[in-house]
C-alpha cells in the first residue's frame, strides 16, 4: 500500500473533508460543527479521516435534538499533538463507556431505540489507532456530551521523526495484491477484512483451515498472492493447513506465500509455524507497518 506512509497533513483540511462527507446528515439535524486544528502534523491521512469518520458518526447517532454541536480541535501533549472529538449530546453512561468500543454494542435509549449499521465502526477504528501505536480513550457524561481523544503518531511537522523508516519505502507493488484471509472468528474477520480491504487489498476469506486448503487447490496460479492464517481454528488449525497447502500437487500453489496471523507470540509458537511450512509469523492484532514490510521481503525474495 504505497500511500500509507507519514506525510505532511493539515488536520484541518482533513476534518473539513470528513465533515463535507457528512455535510447532509449535520444540515438535516442542525449539528453545529467547529474546527479549530492548527497544528501540522505528520501522519497518515487516510486513516485519519477513516478513525474521525467514525467518531462523527457516533456523535451523529447520539446527537441532542436542539442546539448539536460538535467541535473538532488539537491539543498538544509533549512533543504529540492530540486530536479531539468534543459534542454536547445525550451523553453515554457509565456502564455502557466501558463497552463502548466492544463489537456489535450500541447503547439503547430513549432518544435513539434503532440500531444503525453493524456496530463495528469504532471497534475499527480503535483497532487501526492500536496497531499504530496510539489509542482512542472517550470520557462522557449523561445529558452533557461525550469527549473522544485520538492519540495517533502525530508529530509536529517541523519536529524530526526518528523512527519514520518503519513506515517509508513501501513504494513496491502492493497495492493490487490478493489476499486469502483464514480466520474462524466472524469478528475478528470483518475487522481485519475492513483493515486489508482499507489498505487497497482485495480479500477473499476463509473460515476455517479446511475451506483454506480447499480455496487453494481450486484456486489457479495467481489467483492469491498471500495467504494470511489464523493459527488456533477447531478440525484443522493453521499449522496442519498449512501442511496441507505444501503437499499439494502444483508446485506454484503448494508454495504460496503463508504469512500467520495469532494472538501467540512465543519463540515456541514461531517456532512451529516455521517448521510447518509457514513463511513468517506475526501477531494479532495487526501490526500494518510491519504486515507490509513482511510482505515486501517475502515476495522479493522469491523474485531472487
Amino acid at each position: 500500500y504505497k500511500d500509507y506512509i507519514l506525510q505532511e497533513t493539515d488536520l484541518a483540511e482533513v476534518a473539513a473533508e470528513v465533515v463535507a462527507r457528512n455535510k447532509y446528515y449535520f444540515i438535516q439535524n442542525g449539528v453545529q460543527v467547529e474546527i479549530d486544528c492548527p497544528n501540522p502534523v505528520r501522519t497518515d491521512k487516510k486513516w485519519i479521516a477513516f478513525i474521525l469518520n467514525q467518531i462523527l458518526q457516533n456523535s451523529l447517532k447520539y446527537r441532542r435534538k436542539e442546539d448539536a454541536r460538535i467541535r473538532i480541535y488539537t491539543k498538544q501533549r509533549e512533543k504529540a499533538i492530540l486530536l479531539v472529538v468534543k459534542d454536547n449530546g445525550i451523553g453515554i453512561s457509565k456502564d455502557f463507556l466501558a463497552h463502548i468500543f466492544d463489537p456489535f454494542e450500541r447503547e439503547k435509549n430513549t432518544t435513539f431505540s434503532g440500531v444503525y449499521g453493524t456496530g463495528l465502526g469504532l471497534t475499527i477504528a480503535k483497532n487501526i489507532a492500536e496497531m499504530m501505536g496510539g489509542n482512542i480513550e472517550v470520557k462522557s457524561t449523561v445529558g452533557k456530551g461525550s469527549i473522544f481523544t485520538i492519540t495517533l503518531r502525530l508529530r509536529i511537522q517541523n519536529e524530526p521523526f526518528s523512527d519514520s523508516a518503519e513506515f517509508d519505502d513501501f513504494s513496491f507493488p502492493l497495492l493490487d495484491l490478493k489476499l486469502l484471509l483464514v480466520e474462524d472468528n466472524e469478528i475478528n474477520m470483518e475487522i481485519e477484512t475492513e483493515i486489508l480491504q482499507g489498505l487497497g487489498f482485495f480479500v477473499d476469506t476463509a473460515p476455517d483451515g479446511n475451506v483454506a486448503v480447499k480455496m487453494v487447490e481450486e484456486s489457479q496460479p495467481g489467483d492469491y498472492d498471500i495467504v494470511l492464517m489464523d493459527i488456533q481454528m477447531p478440525e484443522m488449525n493453521g499449522r496442519q493447513a498449512t501442511a496441507a497447502i505444501r503437499r499439494l500437487d502444483n508446485p506454484e500453489l503448494a508454495n504460496i506465500p503463508i504469512i500467520a496471523l495469532s494472538a501467540n507470540a512465543f519463540d515456541s509458537d514461531k517456532r512451529m509455524s516455521l517448521e510447518s511450512g509457514i513463511n513468517a509469523h506475526l501477531t494479532k492484532p495487526i501490526d500494518v507497518p510491519l504486515l507490509l514490510k513482511t510482505m515486501k521481503e517475502i515476495l522479493q525474495a522469491r523474485e531472487i
